[in-house]
């Protein structure tokens, strides 16, 4: 992207930026900057990142979703005579639909630097359309891959009674029940957040945005959440084909001789090269497996040894910051207006007549004296923006 290209980009990225999101609504990239934290990256270069892998996602994810719409298509022809089939497929479903929402992830960030214009706040929709879901769909394949590698141990250590100890039925009862648990749990962001319509200042209309719900304990849910989905789905299903994959290693190193006699002794040739491909396909889905969600594991568990590193550390910090600067300004206003009422109260007292004229006289604000005293009354945070649409222009210009 050339020069003059990029600097129309940019100032077009900017005010897309700054008109999609309130002055009340900040993101958290705002809210860090505001309070004096020097970025590791310019502007320049997070704009160009975020536009690269956006559109890198849109791409790739684009070609995910037809392999895996082949997949099950495949799957669903070849039929279901085997019990690693029915896994086979689940595990396409659930790929199919971790792929739809990061395409949709990255259309939204899309939406965000080339839209001014939006019905609704893409960055905002995008955490409960794309993130969650993503999440959602993205432990389950974990799931899935953690009982298809299972699964292979069974054929290999218990050979001959395998087909007694997994069944059809129960195939179909542990992929159904992985894919409700997982996917139910992460439902449980509705009770934190909600979409609703929310005024825009910057657009001046009312958009659909993300707002947070009240009476809920919301930094404890979704620690739970975070715990939950972030950490024991991932780690358990991470060790599982740890243990799985170092089992099937075992498995495929030895002789031929031992390792036939090992799987199914009255077993063809034919049969027993079927059984060895099946075993080496799932070692190898396990392995891409482990090496693509190695890095996530890193980044989870170092924050529990280096506090610093931890992202959402300085979030809390500022964000504490900024909820006692609004407590404080909230007592000074209070203070303000009591002292205004007792004033008014000892004027009308005093001379109650006169206190009447001199008050009818004024404007909204002013008091008795004649000098204008004129008040901020702030509205809550997460009410401002809905407070705006409905207060009468008069009353703000007399503010």
């Amino acid at each position: 992207m050339d020069e003059p290209a990029f600097r129309s980009f940019e100032n077009a990225t900017t005010t897309t930026m700054n008109n999609n999101i309130s002055l009340e609504r900040k993101t958290a990239l705002n809210l860090v900057l505001s309070h004096g934290v020097t970025p590791l990256i310019s502007t320049k270069t997070y704009i160009t990142l975020i536009a690269f892998f956006s559109y890198t996602i849109l791409i790739v994810g684009i070609f995910g979703a037809v392999s895996n719409i082949l997949i099950i298509v495949t799957y669903a022809k070849i039929g279901f005579s085997e019990t690693i089939n029915i896994s086979y497929l689940a595990l396409g479903i659930s790929d199919l639909g971790a792929v739809m929402t990061r395409i949709w992830g990255a259309m939204t960030f899309v939406f965000a630097i080339t839209n001014t214009n939006l019905p609704f706040d893409p960055t905002e929709i995008a955490i409960v359309t794309a993130f969650w879901p993503g999440q959602g769909f993205e432990k389950t394949s974990a799931f899935v891959t953690a009982f298809i590698a299972f699964e292979r141990c069974l054929c290999v250590q218990f050979p001959l009674h395998v087909k007694r100890m997994v069944t059809k039925k129960r195939t179909v009862f542990i992929l159904i029940t992985t894919f409700t648990l997982v996917l139910g749990a992460q439902n449980l962001v509705h009770l934190v957040f909600s979409v609703q319509s929310i005024y825009s200042t910057a657009q001046n209309k009312t958009i659909v945005g993300l707002v947070e719900l009240p009476g809920v304990a919301r930094h404890i849910l979704l620690r739970i959440l975070f715990a939950f989905y972030g950490t024991f789905l991932h780690f358990t299903a991470m060790f599982t084909v740890w243990i799985c994959t170092i089992f099937l290693a075992v498995a495929l190193t030895k002789s031929a001789k031992t390792r036939d006699k090992s799987l199914c002794p009255s077993s063809t040739k034919q049969d027993k090269k079927k059984k060895q491909h099946v075993i080496k396909t799932v070692f190898l889905l396990a392995t891409t497996y482990l090496a693509f969600s190695t890095p996530t594991a890193v980044t989870l568990l170092v924050p529990h040894f280096e506090t610093e590193f931890k992202t959402t550390k300085a979030l809390a910090r500022i964000a504490t910051e900024q909820e006692e600067e609004e407590k404080e300004e909230d007592e000074r206003e209070e203070e303000a207006e009591e002292e205004e009422e007792i004033y008014q109260e000892q004027q009308q007292q005093s001379s109650p007549q006169q206190g009447d004229l001199r008050l009818s006289g004024f404007p909204s604000g002013q008091g008795a004296g004649g000098g204008a005293r004129t008040r901020n009354r702030r509205v809550p945070a997460d009410l401002r923006a809905d407070s705006l649409a409905t207060v009468p222009p008069t009353s703000l210009s007399n503010q």
